[in-house]
């Protein structure tokens, strides 16, 4: 493979189980990335790296994908980091990515930060542990499968 990255690279940032970071890159054919990725890869800051962290850890101790976060207290923390987060990593890629951003475990459009191009989405279920959220991309009243 070239090995040839694509003009724009677009990182995703969402938690996912048994993972370190919740870093995530698709591939392209001239770009074998490996779809995980880590904070090396990107040379992020010292501290965008360890509140990366520090914010995955929080997720994985307090959120159960059956019973949902363990108090409104941790998910608060969460959805605040989240957004304080991806601001910082988008700040830290610009000049080679873009940042989507996909705080599933919030499950509410209203409380997530979308760049202008992010269609509303509501999500409806998770498919497997290596599965994608289904979502519907709401538009003119009507739901359309995303």
């Amino acid at each position: 493979m070239d090995q040839t990255p694509p003009a724009r690279r677009v990182i995703r940032l969402f938690p996912d189980y048994g993972r370190d970071w919740p870093l995530w890159e698709n591939s392209t054919p001239t770009w074998n990335v490996g779809y995980t990725t880590t904070p090396e890869m990107y040379g992020l800051s010292e501290e965008l790296t360890r509140d990366l962290a520090e914010w995955n850890a929080l997720w994985d101790a307090d959120f159960d994908p059956f019973d949902g976060w363990k108090s409104d207290v941790s998910r608060e923390r969460w959805r605040r980091d989240g957004i304080d987060i991806v601001a910082r990593l988008r700040a830290e890629v610009a000049e080679v990515a873009d940042v989507k951003y996909e705080p599933w475990p919030l499950d509410n459009r209203d409380e997530r930060p979308t760049a202008p191009t992010d269609p509303p989405v509501h999500i409806t279920r998770y498919d497997g542990p290596h599965g994608e959220w289904r979502a519907r991309a709401e538009r003119g009243g009507r739901s359309q499968p995303g």
